[in-house]
């Protein structure tokens, strides 16, 4: 007697997004040019949703520009940088564009966050984690 064996192969392939699905715009800012690329690779690698880079910031205060100038769906933002840190920036980005999904990281989050300012570490920072933390609820 066997037992038929479901496909495993699969069973283990990512469910992609149809390539007609609009992209997430998204901006990322962080003043170590190293992490912005390991964040568009990591973006690039998700399987759950589709994502573009529109603009990539070394500071707050250039990202906030960027925000302003190309209107991305979600900024990831580094939480300590030079000229204005992630928490102004998502303060200022929440003004003036409170639909624009804001995530913040960090090599050192703060403890005892609230929901709403969440920080996720970079160090286990991976394409699911920040699909989640990016992707609208209808798309997640």
């Amino acid at each position: 007697m066997y037992r038929r064996i479901p496909n495993l192969y699969r069973l283990a392939m990512p469910q992609t997004v149809p390539s007609s699905a609009a992209p997430i715009r998204v901006v990322v800012a962080d003043d170590q040019p190293s992490f912005r690329e390991f964040i568009r690779t990591i973006l690039s690698r998700a399987t759950s949703v589709r994502f573009e880079v529109v603009g990539e910031a070394g500071d707050g205060a250039e990202a906030l520009t960027l925000v302003r100038a190309l209107r991305p769906d979600a900024v990831v933002s580094d939480l300590y940088m030079p000229e204005m840190n992630g928490i102004e920036l998502r303060a200022a980005v929440q003004s003036e564009f409170p639909d624009i999904t804001i995530v913040l990281v960090s090599a050192d989050p703060p403890s005892g966050q609230s929901a709403r300012s969440t920080v996720l570490s970079k160090a286990a920072l991976t394409s699911d984690a920040l699909a989640a933390a990016l992707a609208p609820e209808g798309q997640r």
